[in-house]
């Protein structure tokens, strides 16, 4: 095993977004000699491996994996990467924390100056703590950073009271643990805490007084166990200081001691969040400008996307998430997290592919880096490549406005080009803008003109391609650095294509920080809205048709295609939509359904918790009893009775005889919950049973109606479910009663959300809960507390709730309500599910989309949020008068907003804050006097409990404890800055010193700037001499400058071409030489042939006769070449000649002291001799061909001769 001198210990699960930044902490250190241990404590393998690879070359060797199949827990897990490495040092480097870059070389340094035998095994720094959240699209946002907790001094007994330190600040030494033993699970997230403890129980741990490490913390769905774990702190720190006291019992003298300092931190749920109030309503998105009125330009050039074309998903990077659930369900390939990959790839490509020239790349240079981050080979690369193509033009689509907008631009003759920062290649934009509504589009690309609109490049090179000045470009785009100021800065005309140029959804109007990306149908959810917000041209005016689209629709969706998933995995035949809830379900389902086989039957069931509890009950027994002694709000004795079916008024003696005075007395408080005197609920029990007969016929009625309805539905507790909105399952809990189903989970359910006390006798029950389950998580169980009635509303059929089931002859018939006031009106609804169809009629347009896990929860939480506690007044106005009755059977009506006149105060003012069921939507009616007054009541309203009390005070002391950091904070600030202000205090001496003596120097430098300013404004006519003087010399200086540049020109060109004719000369010179050398080898040959005919003695008279026509015509080729000899060197001296007086034309050039008329007739008579020049070369070039000729000639001759034949005479 290699041994570093430090070993990084980093836990991590499934959070890849953290773990990069981890990693990327690590590899920026400046101290180098480290192992980097990830344990990937039951998360993805998958996902760690892939980051690890995209690394691989920056750690060199330096990183280790350690795979838990499941979960081991945090301290396991820093047990776990310390057994898989040995070093000398080891630090605990958590996946959401980072370093500064120089942490490690501090802390080394500082421990190898103590020694090993040093009692200081340990050292910390200060720490910097940084408040971030992490949003829709996975980025971490930093909102504030602040020092955390500075000290001085590590000691035992103020560790005992607080953790002051977190674990990425703390560096030790490894061999510390042979004697205070590993990290112990058993008190999990505060396992750094006792270990810490332990530590400085036997070590001295040291201090750097410099801040090099980053603690981060979030409140978010992200969030740190130290802000959403706060039940867990709870645990495990009872859990501490019981064992703590327990060892300083059994072994006082190695224990650490108690810990009666520390104080529990506030439970999980107890933090209220803060009231918002919504000043403006929503709007509409604003139209496109009239560029004309405003700019002056001769091309109008548009951002791509973003801008005109749009996506259905909420972010750019969510085609990733779909390119991944679909790359292994259409294309077959094996489950790889294909988004990362493609995120990371595209990284690699920027920085490896060409980082010389640009960081641009195309789709065809990204995808050899998926490939190799994801083992892929050459075929499944290229099918991914084209799923990713098709999957951009499946959810890109044109904004209507800008298609009509070009469509008359065109029309008009405007010029108008695309311009993006985009992997995709020119034609494919080009493809892609045909087919969203932009016909014949002109495009500039970032990855083929290898240049970044970011950087300000791409819009150099399209200014140069279009051969147009900058200032005549208009551009508009979405992304104000690289639209705007850089497209300013490059000498353009620019419009920042804002916000509110688009449609904002309700759920965009809140802080978005939520993150799931396993969620796929949160982003297609986001992207349909903002689509159909800008094609419907009443958006903002009708408010619940809007509702209908934003929430219902939405609502209906996730929860529905989690339900048919779910009941999937549990082999489930049909499903029973119960209630007035399932009404709307079932359309959608059947709207499903077209689009796809479920493979699973479904029926609607009317139904009512009153029914279904009085079916269940064959006797009245406790729990009958229990049921009808329900103590829901304000509460009266008579609405006990009334609420069962009977009448009242026909029973007031048996009110009497129960103990009761008035039937009109209020049994039960204005929240519900809560009977006003404790015997209240025996004196029910006895009137109960005075009205046994009574009751037991209705129980008996309701049972034969409800057994009918199961049995026409065919229900089946073995291949059959119940769906039903949920909360505490009042509904389907009798179930399993009525039909003596007493083993466990024997009676199928699914419920949108379950309160923690739906467990109560279900244990027949087979619970699965899709938003909320238990009352968890934490933050939608406070979201949906805040108005149950409301988000009821938004599900409710358009008709009343049953009342109950009546014999009539032979048959049991359902008896409905008389009334149907309670949630919307038949209109609204109406209108609601008009909203909720057109949203999933538009969804759905390619069948059913991809859900992943936990789908919609994203969107969900977001338009809750924003509905329920961030409501404007006029959402307040039209939802808060919608009625609701709490309970069963009994008609009592209640707006969820109570109405107040401006001048209520006090109690009635609280009173009627007290008896809204949806409490911020009332704070937002009020005014702000009114608002403030209750906001301060709220919490002394009422005397509160000892347990109260108790929270209080922990509340208050967790308070203190940090009023205290702060105060320590202060204080360690203030040391600083004494120490600061006595070195300015010597600094301030010295500047004084220095300020009297510029003082004088100021004042002699005034004098002399006031007689300079005196013969400056004296000065001023013979400046304006001077400049024009300039201004002339400058134009004389311009035009000779111009005219010295055309005759050196000119003289250039006479001298090239006198070159060129040297060199002819030359040439003429040797063809010369050759011809004379060729007529010296013919005489050779006639001296020889001569010879032969000598000793021949044949036909001498021929021969001379011959010979002496052949001397004559070589005579006078001598003489014409004599003559041509001649002629040539009576050329050479007329080059020479010409060269110098070339020389004497530049002599005189270049003293510019040269006349025109005088140059021009030095030109005249260069061009006269080079006229002779070439005259004379074409006599040249004549003679040569005739020399060729007589050449020619003798050779035949001499052919002749040899052939022994004499020509005959012409």
């Amino acid at each position: 095993m290699t041994r570093s001198q430090v070993a990084i210990i980093t836990r991590t699960k499934d959070r890849p977004v953290f773990l990069q930044r981890a990693m990327q902490s690590v590899l920026k250190q400046d101290f180098t000699d480290w192992v980097h241990v990830i344990v990937n404590d039951g998360g993805d393998p998958k996902l760690v491996d892939l980051l690890v690879e995209v690394h691989k070359e920056a750690y060199a060797g330096r990183v280790k994996v350690v795979h838990h199949a499941e979960s081991k827990g945090m301290q396991n897990a820093s047990n776990a990467g310390l057994a898989a490495v040995e070093s000398t040092y080891a630090v605990i480097h958590d996946d959401d924390d980072s370093w500064y870059t120089d942490f490690l070389s501090k802390s080394v340094s500082f421990l190898e100056a103590k020694g090993p035998e040093s009692p200081v095994q340990g050292v910390v720094t200060q720490t910097t703590q940084i408040m971030e959240e992490i949003t829709l699209s996975g980025q971490i946002e930093e909102l504030k950073r602040r020092p955390y907790y500075p000290f001085a001094f590590v000691n035992l007994g103020e560790l005992r009271k607080r953790n002051i330190f977190a674990p990425i600040a703390f560096l030790y030494r490894k061999k510390a643990h042979e004697k205070i033993g590993l990290f112990r699970q058993e008190f999990d997230v505060l396992g750094d805490h006792d270990f810490n403890l332990r530590f400085l129980r036997h070590f001295e741990i040291g201090v750097i007084p410099t801040f090099h490490a980053y603690y981060h913390w979030r409140h978010g769905s992200h969030g740190n166990t130290v802000t959403r774990g706060r039940e867990g702190h709870r645990q495990m720190l009872n859990r501490m200081k019981n064992t703590y006291y327990r060892e300083a019992l059994e072994n006082p003298d190695v224990a650490v001691g108690d810990l009666e300092g520390v104080d529990f931190p506030e439970p999980d749920g107890t933090d209220p969040i803060p009231f918002k109030l919504r000043t403006e309503e929503s709007k509409p998105p604003r139209p496109i400008p009239d560029f004309s009125k405003d700019f002056k330009f001769e091309i109008l050039s548009l951002d791509v996307f973003d801008t005109v074309l749009k996506r259905r998903c909420h972010h750019p990077k969510d085609v990733f998430k779909f390119l991944e659930a679909r790359a292994v369900s259409e294309l077959g390939l094996p489950e790889k997290p294909y988004a990362l990959a493609r995120e990371q790839a595209e990284a690699l490509a920027r920085k490896e592919v060409r980082p010389e020239i640009s960081t641009e790349v195309t789709l065809d240079e990204i995808y050899p880096f998926v490939a190799k981050l994801c083992g892929l080979k050459k075929k499944q690369t290229k099918d991914l490549m084209a799923l990713e193509l098709a999957l951009e033009a499946e959810y890109l689509y044109g904004d209507p406005r800008w298609i009509e907008y070009y469509r008359k631009l065109k029309e008009s003759g405007q010029r108008v080009i695309f311009v993006s920062d985009m992997y995709l290649k020119t034609d494919t934009m080009r493809k892609i803008l045909e087919g969203c509504g932009f016909p014949d589009p002109e495009v500039y690309v970032s990855c083929d003109l290898q240049a970044s609109k970011h950087e300000g490049a791409l819009q150099e090179k399209v200014v140069e391609k279009l051969g147009v000045k900058p200032a005549s470009i208009l551009h508009v785009g979405d992304n104000f650095h690289s639209d705007y100021l850089k497209t300013v800065h490059a000498g353009w005309q620019a419009f920042h294509w804002s916000r509110e140029f688009g449609y904002i959804p309700w759920y965009a109007e809140v802080d978005p920080y939520i993150h799931n990306s396993h969620d796929l149908l949160s982003p297609r959810i986001m992207g349909e809205l903002a689509r159909l917000g800008m094609l419907d041209e009443t958006t903002g005016e009708d408010l619940i048709t809007k509702l209908g689209r934003e929430v219902a629709g939405p609502f209906y969706l996730a929860y529905l295609l989690w339900v048919i998933q779910e009941a999937r995995k549990d082999g489930v035949r049909k499903l029973l939509l119960i209630g007035r809830d399932g009404y709307y379900w079932e359309k959608t389902l059947q709207i499903l359904a077209k689009k796809e086989n479920l493979e699973i039957e479904f029926t609607y069931l009317h139904a009512s918790r009153k029914v279904f509890n009085f079916a269940s009950f064959f006797t009245l027994d406790d729990t009958a009893i229990e049921f009808l002694s329900t103590p829901n709000p304000a509460l009266r004795v008579k609405d006990f009775i009334d609420r069962t079916g009977l009448d009242s008024s026909a029973f007031t003696e048996f009110i009497k005889m129960a103990g009761f005075d008035d039937p009109e007395e209020v049994l039960t408080n204005e929240m519900g919950g809560r009977f006003l005197e404790d015997n209240y609920q025996a004196q029910l029990e006895k009137l109960f049973r005075l009205l046994r007969p009574e009751l037991e016929l209705m129980f008996a009625e309701d049972r034969a109606g409800t057994l009918n309805v199961l049995k026409e539905a065919g229900y089946n507790h073995e291949d059959c479910a119940f769906v039903d909105i949920g909360w505490n399952g009042s509904c389907i809990r009798p179930i399993g009663r009525l039909l003596g189903l007493d083993k466990p989970e024997q009676v199928k359910a699914y419920f949108f959300g379950t309160w923690r006390e739906v467990l109560k006798g279900s244990d027949h029950l087979k619970i699965k809960s899709f938003f909320m389950h238990l009352s968890e998580p934490l933050d939608h169980f406070r979201l949906i507390r805040e108005s149950v009635n409301l988000l009821e509303s938004l599900n409710a059929a358009p008709f009343p709730t049953l009342m109950a089931f009546h014999t009539e002859g032979d048959e049991v018939v359902p008896h409905f309500s008389k009334y149907l006031k309670s949630g919307f009106s038949i209109d609204q609804q109406e209108r609601l599910w008009k909203g909720a169809k057109v949203f999933l009629d538009t969804v759905l347009e390619n069948g059913l989309p991809e859900t992943g896990e936990s789908g919609g929860h994203c969107y969900l939480f977001l338009v809750l949020n924003r509905l329920l506690r961030e409501p404007s007044q006029q959402e307040v106005k039209t939802w808060g008068a919608i009625l609701h009755s709490d309970g069963f059977g009994i008609e009592i009506y209640k707006p969820l907003v109570e109405a107040v006149t401006p001048d209520l105060t006090g109690d009635a003012l609280m009173a009627a804050y007290r008896g809204s069921n949806w409490k911020r939507g009332f704070l937002s009616s009020l005014s702000d006097t009114q608002r403030q007054f209750v906001i301060e009541r709220i919490e002394d309203d009422s005397p509160k409990s000892f347990e109260k009390l108790r929270a209080d005070l922990e509340y208050k002391i967790r308070q203190a404890d940090e009023l205290w950091g702060e105060k320590e904070r202060y204080k360690w600030q203030v040391d600083n800055l004494t120490q600061t202000l006595s070195k300015l205090e010597k600094t301030s001496n010295k500047l004084q010193s220095d300020l009297d003596y510029k003082t004088q120097q100021a004042d002699k430098f005034w004098k002399e700037k006031e007689e300079y300013k005196w013969r400056a404004e004296h000065s001023g006519e013979i400046i304006s001499r001077l400049e024009k003087t300039a201004e002339k010399l400058q134009g004389d200086l311009d035009w000779k400058t111009k005219q010295s540049d055309e005759f050196w020109a000119e003289n250039e060109r006479h001298k090239i071409e006198a070159q060129s004719l040297k060199e002819q000369l030359q040439m003429i010179a040797q063809d010369q030489e050759v011809r004379l050398s060729y007529i010296a080898t013919l005489e050779s040959q006639i001296t020889e042939l001569k010879e032969q005919i000598i000793s021949a003695g044949t036909r001498e008279k021929e021969f001379y006769t011959a010979l002496s026509e052949t001397r004559a015509r070589l005579s006078d080729v001598e003489t014409e070449h004599g003559r041509q000899s001649s002629y040539i060197s009576t050329l050479e001296k007329s080059v020479e000649s010409f060269e110098r007086q070339v020389a004497e034309l530049n002599e005189q050039i270049a003293s510019a002291g040269i006349r025109e008329d005088e140059l021009n007739a030095v030109l005249s008579e260069t061009q006269t001799h080079l006229s002779e020049l070439e005259s004379a070369h074409a006599d040249l070039v004549a003679e040569r061909d005739r020399l060729k000729a007589l050449l020619l000639n003798r050779g035949k001759l001499l052919k002749v001769f040899f052939s022994g034949k004499i020509p005959e005479k012409d």
